[in-house]
């Protein structure tokens, strides 16, 4: 059932009104917390209180979403990125969202555009740069684009090499190898469940003891060794 189908809003008012009263007392107060939101909120400088924050936040939603699951048959994913110079991402929804997002590696191409794009919003919010529906529209296509080699470049200078199990270099490895193989051959997504079965694409550059596969699946020291080859990787045809 969607959230606009017919019924669908009667059984979330039916489910509301079955929840005991800690529940709802629970909810109501995260509502008003919420309505309650003063326009000069400001950015928290301390790290460290900035992620508590944050972490308590997405527990409180993820408890909102299974809770949804379960009185309206609805499914969610959150994907979260920083609008600073912070490279932290964070997904997380009901638990077959989040099956969802484990299961397809298409979910983390949107990782890195959605960073891009949103530190241009707020830098165009901060009046560092122009609205970016004007000139600064060719900045964003820039970043975003797969097979601009300098946006790849941006994105080695930026990995953390000191970091090899992080998330966040996670991401960007994927990213890059993305974009190299959207480049290189021009595909779509890379096979990396099919690599071997598949003829019609080789890598170039790749450690030549470690098997190709997605970098999550990888053990550390064999993450350590994808990085130190990253630059030089490259996807042709067999």
């Amino acid at each position: 059932m969607q959230i606009l189908d017919s019924g669908a809003q009667q059984m979330c008012a039916s489910s509301w009104k079955e929840l005991n009263d800690d529940d709802r007392i629970h909810f109501e107060n995260e509502a008003k917390k919420l309505n309650n939101l003063k326009d000069n909120e400001s950015y928290i400088i301390n790290a460290k209180a900035r992620k508590t924050k944050l972490d308590k936040a997405i527990q409180e939603m993820r408890k909102m979403f299974r809770l949804l699951q379960v009185t309206c048959g609805m499914e969610f994913i959150a994907i979260t990125v920083s609008n600073n110079s912070e490279l932290r991402s964070h997904w997380f929804g009901s638990s077959i969202g989040e099956e969802f997002y484990h299961s397809y590696n298409i979910l983390n191409e949107a990782i890195v555009p959605f960073r891009c794009f949103s530190i241009l919003k707020k830098q165009e919010k901060d009046g560092v740069i122009k609205s970016i529906t004007g000139t600064s529209n060719n900045a964003l296509e820039n970043i975003m684009d797969p097979t601009n080699p300098e946006s790849t470049q941006t994105l080695l200078n930026d990995i953390n090499y000191a970091k090899p199990n992080s998330r966040e270099t996670r991401d960007k490895v994927r990213a890059i190898l993305r974009k190299k193989f959207d480049e290189d051959v021009q595909g779509g997504i890379i096979p990396y469940k099919n690599w071997k079965e598949q003829i019609l694409y080789k890598i170039v550059g790749w450690p030549s003891d470690v098997e190709f596969k997605d970098y999550a699946n990888l053990k550390s020291d064999e993450r350590s060794k994808v990085l130190e080859s990253l630059d030089n990787i490259k996807f042709g045809f067999q």
